[in-house]
């Protein structure tokens, strides 16, 4: 493979995350371990993306973890602050009064003007809504990700994990699908 690589020019951007990326998900000695990814860029690749980057993400529910490949360490669009509907808002019933409330508040002028006051001040209101009472849900979030991502990087390890640890991996993983879902729009 060194060969190969040096013949064409290919350099391994490496990674970080877990070492192993596939797990046929046995248990105790039946348990296989494999990585099978290999990102390689050559020079002139390197030279349009100097901080390329690879980064084995979270294993939910799934045989093998994904893989993320970065081209840059920035934000896509730095400075710019989007701002969407979250569809887990129609789960709760105070949102419901929060757009209520400010969809029916009294505007004068051209009809359009008044559509966009009325849109842009229902998301407002909805937005400072959702950072007062659902941040506790990105909390949660990264807690559980940071304790799967313990439990994985136990899991792959030659030590492997016990039944407990087997059993919390499991729910660990289910809770963070459960917040993530909670969360998704």
């Amino acid at each position: 493979m060194s060969a190969f690589m040096v013949d064409n020019d290919l350099h391994d951007l490496g990674f970080t995350g877990p070492k192993f990326m596939w797990s046929n998900n046995k248990q105790g000695s039946n348990k296989v371990w494999v990585r099978l990814d290999r990102v390689l860029m050559n020079s002139v690749g390197l030279q349009f993306a100097p901080l390329a980057s690879i980064k084995h993400l979270l294993r939910l529910a799934l045989d093998h973890f994904t893989v993320l490949l970065r081209l840059t360490n920035e934000p896509a669009n730095p400075g710019s602050k989007r701002f969407r509907f979250e569809d887990v808002w129609r789960t709760y019933l105070a949102t419901w009064k929060v757009v209520w409330k400010s969809w029916t508040k009294h505007n004068h002028g051209q009809l359009d003007d008044v559509l966009n006051r009325k849109c842009s001040r229902t998301l407002r209101s909805l937005f400072f809504w959702s950072r007062n009472h659902m941040k506790d849900l990105g909390e949660t979030k990264i807690v559980l990700e940071v304790r799967l991502a313990e439990l994985e990087l136990l899991e792959s390890s030659p030590v492997g994990l016990n039944s407990v640890q087997e059993s919390e991996l499991r729910k660990t993983a289910s809770d963070l699908i459960t917040n993530l879902a909670r969360t998704a729009t």
